[in-house]
């Protein structure tokens, strides 16, 4: 785009892609904070409702995210479908409780119905590059939401689901921590400016390290 004040046939230079690193960082301790305080009443009422909402709503912001990351990268993704379809899995659990609905076939029946959603989208898209869309608009609904729809299996145990959720968010906050001074070589500069081999490397080892602490301090040892 040529500006009135740019000089003849300069163009504005693309906006550099945006660093959500430091939402992650605020939003991972409220998300933590969340879900310690619904599996604490879990564990007090016996009612794991409030559990698999959660679950529901941690599938969807992570679902999002994801195909988020397709749409900077390649332009394809659907976000807003990628939440729904991750939030439906993220929280099946809830429909265990309905008399005579099994979970697996919840899950089973949820996957097959979303990838004809996409199909049924792209019915009539006859694009070389129709084969990768349906791909990338689909990949998070197996790759977030059907792990998540497997995470209602550990409803009836909070410590379970709070170690999940606290290995994956001690990554971001290591990340950041280290990636932010210390780091200098970059993973992905057009996907995720933010991201850099320094954070990462400290990442997944504070996440190694809170998934073998949190049982110990939990239980006093591996039974």
């Amino acid at each position: 785009m040529i500006g009135p004040s740019d000089p003849e046939g300069a163009t504005t230079p693309p906006a550099p892609p945006k660093d959500d690193t430091k939402l992650r960082l605020i939003v991972s301790p409220i998300v933590i904070a969340i879900l310690a305080g619904v599996v604490v009443l879990q564990a007090t009422t016996g009612s794991a409702v409030g559990t698999h909402l959660v679950l529901a709503a941690l599938g969807a912001l992570a679902g999002v995210e994801f195909a988020q990351l397709f749409v900077k990268g390649r332009g394809y993704g659907r976000p807003a479908f990628a939440g729904i379809g991750c939030a439906l899995l993220g929280g099946v659990g809830l429909l265990a409780m309905i008399d005579g609905v099994d979970t697996m076939t919840a899950r089973v029946v949820l996957v097959l119905l979303l990838f004809l959603v996409v199909l049924f989208r792209h019915l009539l898209d006859v694009r070389p590059e129709a084969v990768e869309s349906i791909t990338l608009e689909y990949l998070p609904i197996l790759f977030i939401g059907l792990p998540f729809s497997f995470m209602a299996e550990f409803a009836g145990d909070w410590r379970m689901i709070l170690w999940v959720v606290a290995t994956a968010k001690a990554s971001d906050i290591a990340g950041w921590a280290i990636g932010v001074p210390f780091g200098k070589h970059k993973i992905f500069p057009t996907l995720s400016p933010g991201k850099s081999w320094e954070g990462t490397i400290a990442g997944v080892a504070a996440s190694a390290a809170t998934g073998a602490l949190l049982p110990l301090a939990w239980y006093s040892g591996f039974e």
